[in-house]
């Protein structure tokens, strides 16, 4: 989930499950050195956070300027031991968050919005890897 506590300028990426365009993954930054930025599976990282006998969670590795992959995400499916997420719900937390962000931003009310926020999350998307940046 998007949250505040991802900080300012923060950013993570979703790759598709294997078994279909339904579930993803969710990577975010898990370290930074120069260009380079570390992603890890959010939800082995979560997993690993309640159960430190797991394994370090799968870790992606990214060149942020030349804005490719040094370590490829979906070359890690074997690796996860986290229960993928439904990208539905995903591509939802993202609607909801823009519009959000886009109601405070000219003044309005979230609630007195609220009814736009949940149509578009009715909409349904077909997933790649899709980026999501949060801006403060």
């Amino acid at each position: 989930m998007l949250t505040s506590k991802t900080g300012a300028n923060s950013c993570c990426y979703y790759t598709p499950h294997p078994d279909g365009e339904h579930l993803c993954y969710k990577w975010t930054v898990n370290g930074i050195s120069k260009n380079v930025k570390w992603y890890a599976c959010a939800g082995c990282k979560s997993a690993k956070n309640k159960d430190k006998t797991k394994p370090k969670p799968p870790n992606s590795k990214r060149d942020e300027e030349a804005e490719t992959w040094i370590i490829n995400p979906m070359d890690l499916y074997d690796h996860h031991y986290c229960n993928p997420l439904e990208t539905s719900k995903e591509r939802g937390k993202q609607i909801i968050f823009t519009q959000k962000k886009e109601i405070i931003n000219n003044g309005g009310s979230v609630k007195s919005h609220i009814g736009k926020a949940e149509v578009a999350i009715t909409q349904k998307y077909i997933i790649g890897t899709f980026r999501c940046t949060i801006e403060y």
